[in-house]
């Protein structure tokens, strides 16, 4: 079994991932039919401790995970009752509605106090806790960022594209992947209301019209097919935003078949091949490999790294022929070479592998069932989430699809919504297939899903949770394989590091480091990466340095990813110390390793570190130089993710120097960087993060005299900021344009603008917001600098 920490691994565990690159925690057979399960497992009364007293609709977290919304509610409100949540806290602009941040409908209601209820979206980085509910509102009443539209109209037999209504809504733009949903207000039940049950499938924005904007169905096979055709009144989902529409090159590795035939290699193959063909612009080869590997092995995910690893998407398929009373059956199984780009999030098959029956009674049907998977992880691999998406909601809506196979795409479904940002519809997912698998007598299965429910309860901010659940997930794994438990040893250590119970995580660390079985060695550096990247060096110095000796040890005689992991860890770990230049050249190292390996992930987040550790040593030039080459590695692989990410840092390093310095350099790189970021940020629907861009790119162009066209980025700031509740960005915007008037000899604009700067200040949250404010109107117009950036 693999690591669990992979289950679901984001930001923070990137490092561990690059070390094995396999998959993740092993899937069981077992029987789910239908295929869309309604096994009842939402909470039927408020949990203990839910606080439901409020002077208004808000929403808060039970410690379940799920959402509530407490103190009172209408009359009306019933199951499919749709909502708005918005900025709750002090709001002094009277002729501006509070910004809507998220918005769902209600599952239950409980009395009068208390209703459970499940998003359909909230804005990135917006917590949904506290937020003041708005009832029967909907998104499409209100905008929330991208989120939600309606579908005005159909076109096409059958349907191939619909419109949007985007009267007043000018956010969308040409290259946004939306998920079709029904809208839900009449839902016939509660498990009606999940995600994935509305879900019809994808369309893609390719123009507008008149207040209308067209959006392409999209299908995976080259008819275009999608799950159930739209109607008018259903609802667009924003999901991601496709900057290149072209994937990068993928390769799928057949190996020869253990204690098989080369026949049998030959038909699995050809099988792949022929799935693969159907795909519309699918942009992937498969490879026949003269190396033989056992698919019945239960930590399958390692064969990965005896395989050369060509540096792009790659799926590594593996076959054996093992007796089964008395016959001759195919087993079958698969493991990633390489990190997923992006937010990939990447389940591991049946662990042991999947039976595809007796070799003598092998149908094409079979082997098209097993590439219908793999194919699936080549999506994912290459950061093409949202066709993942749609490609096992449809293959879960055949009910042919039976046994560890569906198993394993429905544990690979929940992360998909994880993969997207949504965690409650996940943990609804994997509550149902644990249940379905408890009552099965399936212990395996059900604590596959145990294991995926601990990340889930971390991502959900419920660490007490996170924490029980991991305990209890390694308590019923003391009989099981060396490798399982040292993976769930590993959980449970990261789990108690992450909430600072550094004590018991020293104690779980001992013990991972003691039950290492033989050939562990590359798994036990990434588990220790893991804890490491959670553990804070100034309230546990002890055990993160503890930790990173043994990373280094463990990693110093392996191949080039693991080692390069390691280094930027090392890296990290001087960069705390203030030792810039032993920081720099760890990380250069790094960059050095990744590049000889191929992987051009690891070698953009390498080139982010070289940029981090330059501007410590106030090397502006060959900081920028490091980021933009990150920028172009980030394109190079389709990581809009990260591309937004590195834009951000960029942003970040511009706001915190001062271009008269060097104001050549500032100008020629500034303009480019921070208008591209601007652009890309607004496109995957993170306006915080544009406006942020907005206003240090207005900052900028103000420092050399551009001040119309400075004005016009400060108004957009200033938009982007308060329906994001970026604050800070919306007082300093006014402020400036305030300042700005003042040197035109507008005084009734100055006046205006600042006032709102004064009216927006305390909502920053950070006094030095309204000092500046105080400081600029003191100084003359002759002393003013430009907007101080380094308070974002």
């Amino acid at each position: 079994m693999a690591p669990l920490y992979r289950r679901l691994t984001l930001c923070g565990l990137l490092f561990a991932a690059c070390l094995v690159g396999g998959l993740s925690c092993a899937s069981t057979p077992t029987t789910l039919k239908p295929s869309w399960p309604t096994t009842n497992v939402l909470p039927t009364s408020p949990p203990e401790g839910l606080k439901t007293d409020a002077p208004t609709s808000l929403l808060r977290r039970g410690s379940d995970g799920f959402l509530y919304a407490v103190g009172g509610l209408p009359d009306d409100v019933e199951r499919g009752s749709p909502f708005l949540a918005r900025y709750s806290g002090d709001w002094p602009l009277d002729n501006t509605p509070r910004p809507a941040l998220a918005t769902g409908r209600v599952l239950r209601t409980f009395g009068e106090q208390a209703a459970l209820v499940h998003l359909t979206y909230r804005m990135p980085d917006t917590s949904p806790e506290e937020l003041e509910v708005t009832w029967n509102e909907s998104a499409v009443d209100a905008p929330v960022g991208k989120g939600v539209f309606e579908v005005d109209s159909t076109s096409g037999s059958p349907v191939d594209s619909v419109m949007l209504d985007f009267a007043d809504r000018p956010e969308a733009e040409s290259g946004d992947v939306f998920a079709l949903l029904r809208d839900g207000r009449d839902a016939p039940s509660t498990s009606s209301l999940q995600l994935s049950r509305r879900f019809r499938g994808l369309c893609r924005i390719e123009g507008d019209d008149e207040g209308t904007t067209r959006c392409r169905i999209l299908g995976l096979a080259a008819s275009g097919s999608s799950v159930s055709p739209p109607q008018p009144g259903d609802q667009a989902l924003f999901l991601e935003h496709r900057l290149d529409k072209k994937p990068r090159e993928a390769a799928i590795d057949v190996a020869t078949v253990d204690n098989g035939s080369e026949q049998l290699q030959t038909r699995l193959a050809d099988a792949l091949d022929s799935f693969v063909g159907e795909r519309s612009n699918a942009k992937t080869k498969i490879h026949r490999l003269e190396t033989s590997l056992d698919a019945t092995r239960p930590d399958f995910y390692r064969t990965s790294q005896d395989v050369e690893f060509r540096g792009g998407p790659q799926v590594l398929v593996g076959a054996s022929v093992r007796e089964r009373q008395g016959r001759r059956h195919l087993m079958v199984n698969y493991t990633g070479v390489g990190p997923a780009v992006g937010a990939g999030l990447v389940a591991a098959p049946p662990n042991g592998g999947t039976d595809l029956g007796p070799v003598d009674e092998l149908q094409a049907e079979d082997l098209q069932s097993f590439a219908a998977v793999v194919w699936a992880s080549v999506l994912i691999h290459r950061g093409q989430n949202s066709r993942a998406l749609l490609h096992i909601h449809n293959l879960l809506s055949d009910p042919e699809l039976d046994g560890p196979l569906r198993w394993h795409m429905r544990d690979q479904y929940a992360m998909e919504w994880g993969a997207f940002g949504h965690y409650g519809e996940a943990l609804w997912l994997v509550l149902q297939d644990e249940t379905i698998a408890q009552r099965a007598d399936r212990r395996r299965a059900r604590l596959n899903a145990m294991g995926t429910r601990v990340r889930l309860y971390d991502f959900l901010e419920r660490p007490e949770r996170a924490v029980d659940l991991a305990r209890r997930y390694l308590e019923e794994q003391a009989e099981a394989a060396a490798s399982t438990r040292l993976s769930a040893l590993g959980m449970y250590a990261e789990m108690l590091a992450k909430h600072e119970e550094y004590d018991r995580a020293r104690k779980v660390v001992e013990r991972l480091q003691s039950h290492c079985p033989e050939g562990c060695r590359g798994d036990l550096a990434s588990y220790l990466i893991s804890i490491s990247w959670v553990t804070s060096r100034d309230k546990a110095p002890e055990l993160h340095d503890t930790m990173l000796e043994q990373v280094i040890a463990l990693t110093e005689q392996t191949r080039g990813r693991p080692r390069a992991a390691a280094r930027i860890l090392q890296g990290i770990h001087y960069l705390e110390r203030e030792s810039f230049e032993q920081g720099l050249i760890a990380f250069l190292e790094a960059a050095r390793l990744y590049r000889k390996a191929g992987d051009l992930v690891g070698l953009a987040r390498s080139k982010h570190f070289v940029m981090l550790s330059q501007l410590r040593r106030d090397n502006f030039k060959n900081a920028i130089e490091a980021g933009r080459r990150e920028l172009e590695l980030r394109r190079q692989i389709r990581d809009f993710e990260g591309l937004s990410r590195a834009y951000e840092r960029l942003a970040n390093a511009f706001s915190t120097r001062d271009a008269r310095q060097n104001p050549k350099l500032f100008l020629r790189a500034a303009r480019g960087v921070l208008s591209r970021g601007y652009r890309i940020q607004r496109a995957r629907g993170d306006f915080g993060k544009a406006s942020k861009s907005l206003f240090v790119f207005a900052s900028f162009l103000q420092r050399f005299g551009q001040t119309d066209q400075a004005s016009r980025l400060f108004k957009r700031a200033v938009a982007f900021g308060l329906s994001s509740t970026r604050f800070d960005i919306a007082a300093l915007s006014h402020l400036y344009l305030g300042l700005i008037a003042r040197q035109n000899n507008d005084r009734a604009t100055f006046q205006r603008e600042i006032r709102r700067a004064r009216l927006l200040a305390p909502l920053a949250d950070d006094p030095r917001i309204e000092k500046t404010i105080e400081r600029a109107l003191e100084s003359k117009p002759s002393q003013q600098q430009g907007p101080p950036t380094q308070l974002l």
